[in-house]
């Protein structure tokens, strides 16, 4: 786990060491989640949001990573490129949203109902006001600690 430095000019930030188990490359801005299954489950390997591996949810990918690569996913602070999935025609997404995985992509957004446990101890909150019709992007707060 990465921990930047205290200062008075930037927001904290924590990072994890994560390896793309994915099959291809996973972008940056991307949520992520633990690999739950098969072989890959060794707490550093992570994958594309599925329904059952919601709880595995880390954070989002600081830069792109090369499947079977390492790279740093963010778990923790402000962000200001997260991605969001196409949720229909002209929805604003709006600050102060939640948002949440959404199964088999790695974009987040805030009509995915989640149990209400994983909801609360894991999710980004959408820091700017977008209005999208397909996949676009946000800043934001992450929580998954």
């Amino acid at each position: 786990m990465q921990l930047q430095q205290i200062n008075r000019d930037d927001a904290e930030k924590i990072f994890l060491s994560v390896k793309a188990v994915h099959g291809a490359t996973i972008s940056g801005n991307y949520a992520v989640v633990l690999a739950c299954t098969g072989n890959s489950v060794d707490g550093i390997s992570v994958v594309s949001p599925v329904n059952t591996s919601f709880a595995g949810w880390v954070g989002i990918a600081d830069a792109d990573i090369a499947d079977a690569g390492y790279g740093r996913a963010q778990i923790w602070g402000y962000r200001d490129s997260v991605l969001l999935s196409h949720e229909g025609s002209s929805v604003t997404v709006t600050i102060g949203n939640c948002l949440h995985l959404v199964s088999g992509q790695f974009g987040l957004n805030t009509s995915t109902v989640e149990a209400l446990s994983t909801m609360l101890s894991r999710t980004v909150i959408c820091a700017s006001t977008v209005t999208i019709s397909a996949a676009a992007y946000c800043k934001g707060i992450i929580r998954c600690l």
